[in-house]
């Protein structure tokens, strides 16, 4: 199967969510007014106008692993794009059942092959100690180094996969689009909104036109009360929302709402 890589134009996907994958997630698709929308998979339902973050960064979604198998620079160019790993040291996170990491990475961290990355097109499963899961990648990337049974190699889901609501906690993960829509359950597909004007909800602290604003913190303190997801001025002096300068910058206000829990309408400025 092959995808395009950018979409363009008025569509009326991006107000449906699926069952079925019908692009490789992270596909952008920009509408002429300079909207931008990320093709994404659902970790749980999310409501309309909700700060997304990624769910990835948990033991079992970055890994490490061994070649089991050499993979030369001659071999990859007659057609072999696969690499087989051993689940050997990460058993215990089940870190490979079917299709996992589809859409996801491979990428040399250490020793022969170092500094390259690779794309995950599918993958065989592999849960027990002794598993060698072979990942087959997709054709048009190269390898230019050959790799052999003592590279070290990351293994990591794809940003745009198993995306839920933002909880504005460092451990989060990266923030990586608005919902357009409610989203109904996970494993649903859907375009995420990545760049310009998109209406969010607004948290306790009232917003200010023209400035940065970041994902809200759901505990803690006075933030205890704001809903999941919404968003808040990029620096407060209050001792509780001073933190959130170190999440990353969502966009800037357009025009603030009257309280919290309406909706603001940011220009987001999260992947162009």
């Amino acid at each position: 199967m092959s995808f395009d890589t950018t979409q363009w134009g008025k569509t009326s996907e991006i107000y449906k969510e699926s069952s079925t994958k019908t692009n490789m997630l992270g596909t952008r698709l920009a509408l002429p007014d300079g909207r931008v929308y990320r093709y994404a998979k659902s970790g749980a339902a999310i409501a309309i106008g909700r700060v997304c973050g990624s769910a990835m960064y948990v033991t079992a979604h970055a890994v490490a692993a061994n070649p089991t198998v050499a993979r030369t620079t001659a071999q990859w160019d007659a057609g072999t794009y696969t690499i087989q790993v051993s689940t050997t040291a990460v058993a215990t996170a089940g870190i490979v059942s079917a299709n996992r990491f589809d859409d996801g990475y491979i990428w040399g961290q250490n020793a022969a092959g170092e500094g390259q990355l690779l794309q995950i097109k599918s993958h065989t499963a592999g849960t027990t100690a002794a598993s060698t899961p072979t990942f087959t990648m997709y054709e048009d990337d190269l390898l230019t180094i050959g790799i052999t049974t003592t590279s070290e190699l990351g293994i990591i889901k794809n940003l745009y996969d198993n995306i839920v609501t933002h909880t504005g906690l460092v451990a989060g993960g990266p923030v990586v689009g608005v919902a357009p829509i409610a989203i109904s359950a996970a494993s649903k597909y859907f375009w995420a909104q990545t760049w310009g004007p998109c209406p969010t909800i607004r948290g306790r602290i009232a917003t200010i036109r023209g400035r940065a604003v970041v994902v809200g913190n759901t505990t803690g303190g006075d933030t205890g009360a704001v809903v999941a997801g919404s968003v808040y001025p990029g620096y407060s002096t209050d001792a509780k929302l001073s933190t959130f300068g170190q999440q990353p910058n969502i966009g800037f206000t357009l025009v603030p709402s009257a309280a919290d829990a309406d909706f603001d309408l940011t220009y987001l400025t999260i992947a162009p």
